[in-house]
C-alpha cells in the first residue's frame, strides 16, 4: 500500500480501482477487497465456520450470486502491482466463495499466499511455474488443478476434505515446506506423490 496509507485506505482505493475495471461487484467480491489488505478472511457466506454445512462446496450449487467472485478479479489482485501491493502479506483469503471462471496464475509470480477455505472452483485453476509463498486449498472441491512445474517456497496444504473432480497435476513442482494431504479424495494426487512427481 502507498506510504502512510491505512489498510482501511488501501481497502477503499481497492473497491475504486475494481469496480473501474470489471463493474458492479458482488457481495463477496466485495467482502474480499476489503478484507485483502487488511490481512483478514473474507467470509463469503453467512458464516465463517470452517464446518458449518452453509459452507459446504459440494453443495455450491444451492448458493446465491452474492458467494460468487470471478477468477478474473483474484487474478488482478495477484498479476497487478497497483492491487498487489495493497494486499496484506497474509495473502489473498477466501471462505466459502464460488469462484466463477478459470483462474489462469501460469508464470506469475504471486506475492503472498492464496487460501481457498471451502470454496467451490467449477472451472480449472493452473498454477504452471506459478511461484507463490504458501498455497491453502483447505476443504475446496476443485475440477483438476494443474501446478505442473510450480515453485512454493512455504507450504502446500490440500486437506480437510480437499476434494479434486478431476487429476491433480504436480508434476516437477517445488514445495520448501510442507505438503499436506489428509482427508484429500483424490486417488491421481496420491499416486503421483508416490511416484516422486514432487520435489522437495
Amino acid at each position: 500500500m502507498a506510504p502512510g496509507q491505512t489498510p482501511d485506505e488501501a481497502a477503499e482505493d481497492l473497491l475504486r480501482l475494481a469496480k473501474e475495471r470489471f463493474g458492479g461487484l458482488s457481495e463477496a467480491e466485495a467482502r474480499l477487497l476489503r478484507a485483502a489488505p487488511k490481512g483478514d478472511q473474507a467470509v463469503c457466506g453467512p458464516s465463517g465456520e470452517f464446518n458449518d454445512p452453509s459452507n459446504d462446496p459440494v453443495k455450491a450449487d444451492k448458493w446465491g450470486p452474492e458467494r460468487q467472485v470471478r477468477a478474473e478479479i483474484i487474478r488482478w489482485l495477484c498479476t497487478e502491482s497497483g492491487p498487489a501491493s495493497r494486499i496484506d502479506p497474509k495473502g489473498v483469503q477466501l471462505i466459502g466463495a464460488k469462484v466463477s471462471g478459470p483462474l489462469d496464475l501460469s508464470f506469475v509470480h504471486v506475492p503472498f499466499p492464496l487460501w481457498l477455505i471451502r470454496c467451490h472452483v467449477a472451472d480449472e485453476i493452473t498454477l504452471r511455474q506459478t511461484h507463490l509463498p504458501a498455497l491453502y486449498l483447505y476443504g475446496s472441491w476443485v475440477r483438476s488443478p494443474n501446478g505442473e512445474g510450480m515453485n512454493v517456497r512455504g507450504n502446500v496444504h490440500l486437506r480437510n476434505g480437499f476434494i479434486a473432480e478431476g487429476e491433480v497435476r504436480l508434476l516437477g513442482a517445488e514445495i520448501g515446506g510442507n505438503l499436506e494431504c489428509d482427508g484429500v479424495r483424490s486417488r491421481t494426487l496420491r499416486r503421483r506423490i508416490r511416484q516422486g512427481a514432487v520435489r522437495r
